[in-house]
């Protein structure tokens, strides 16, 4: 299953900036790309209850039409989709879903400049983020994603990167309310230095401040962080980045303020056939409690292409989630999930996926809950058609 706010993360386009930058460039040569799959899922507990588990299937189809124009310095791509399912049971799938997104990308000797922008009506399940486990589906939800950034070269060795991302969800659903959600704003201004020591090895210095608010209830937190580290090339297959950092947060109804340590280590190898990455993370999330939800991440992904038809894919996901309050425990979540998948290309325009999965997600005794646990598995069947850019003048 993909998690919804990973979906939210594929964003593209600034409409306000398409304005701006596309204007010129309808002198020149627009190209289309259409996309279309269709897939079949089925999944045995797709809300990982630990009893009363209803099986959820699922028939959808996404039909994309990107409209895209660059002159090699600047790059303009709008992109249509709709989302047509038909689910029943618990299905992660809700119903139909529209997005509308773009992305403006401009560059010149030492800078490059882009922003993107994405709105959506979506039905996707909902789903708790510390852990990733499904609450409900069928919940209505309409969207808007921007993130503006700027990366300037100041020496051959030195570079800086602003970015900031914007995120509004509002549900829906009448009785929103009574199911207990609510609607939330996100956003987060992110500084980037890094300065080459060597040929093979990278200082990195960030620093992050982020909001997180809940306008319906007037909640709201917010986080600043600081970051340092070393990105390297071990060999001409090996990478790693290895980061540490502070994390200070503030609720500002209460104003409650704590701290935490966080950090990221992650080695990657890149083949001609095969790649592989692992990496272990400690972050900090929003809690609602004005204390900070600690989550330790560990991830593992690998692709392997055995001919020029075939390839395999797979990923290992485990986080562990605490939040305590004085002597009190108030979150101890636990979220496994493992798969795999095969693509086979059938012709030069049709490809064929499989994917198979397994997730569990266990909540530990805490103040407000009792021991609880649920796991089940998944089969996604999918077909993608590849069309032809289609060149307009």
């Amino acid at each position: 299953m993909n998690e919804v706010a990973a979906a939210r993360c594929l964003t593209a386009g600034a409409a306000a900036s398409l304005c701006c930058v596309a204007a010129p460039a309808f002198a020149g040569i627009w190209a289309l790309a259409p996309t279309f799959s269709a897939s079949a899922e089925y999944e045995t507990n797709p809300l990982l209850r630990p009893v009363g588990a209803v099986p959820g299937t699922a028939i959808v189809a996404n039909i994309g039409l990107p409209a895209q124009w660059d002159d090699g310095a600047r790059h303009v791509e709008i992109s249509p989709s709709v989302r047509l399912a038909e689910a029943t049971g618990d299905s992660p799938i809700g119903a139909n879903a529209y997005y509308l997104s773009g992305i403006v990308y401009v560059k010149s000797d030492r800078s490059e400049w882009s922003a993107s922008l994405r709105l959506g009506d979506d039905s996707s399940a909902l789903r708790e983020p510390a852990a990733g486990t499904l609450l409900r589906t069928d919940v209505r939800e309409r969207y808007i994603d921007t993130s503006p950034s700027w990366a300037h070269s100041f020496t051959e060795r030195t570079q800086a990167t602003l970015q900031a991302e914007w995120q509004s969800l509002d549900y829906t659903t009448p009785d929103a309310a009574q199911l207990g959600l609510f609607n939330y704003r996100y956003g987060t201004a992110t500084a980037q230095l890094s300065h080459a020591l060597t040929e093979r090895t990278q200082l990195l210095v960030l620093a992050q401040a982020s909001r997180y608010e809940v306008p319906t209830d007037g909640y709201n937190e917010d986080n600043y962080s600081v970051q340092a580290g070393l990105n390297g090339q071990a060999t001409s297959l090996w990478a790693y980045k290895a980061m540490v950092g502070l994390s200070r947060l503030k609720d500002s109804t209460s104003g409650a303020t704590t701290s935490g340590d966080l950090y990221l280590l992650s080695v990657n190898r890149t083949g001609l056939q095969s790649t592989w990455s692992t990496s272990l993370t400690k972050s900090i999330q929003p809690s609602g409690f004005g204390t900070l939800a600690q989550a330790i991440e560990a991830d593992t992904t690998f692709q392997w292409r055995t001919s020029d038809r075939t390839s395999y894919s797979g990923s290992a996901r485990w986080v562990e989630t605490t939040n305590s309050f004085a002597s009190f425990t108030l979150a101890n979540r636990s979220y496994v999930s493992l798969s795999g998948a095969v693509t086979y290309r059938a012709t030069e325009i049709w490809d064929v996926s499989g994917t198979l999965s397994w997730q569990r997600s266990a909540t530990g005794a805490t103040l407000f809950e009792i021991p609880a646990s649920g796991q089940g598995y998944g089969i996604v069947i999918t077909a993608q058609r590849r069309f032809g850019r289609v060149k307009l003048t």
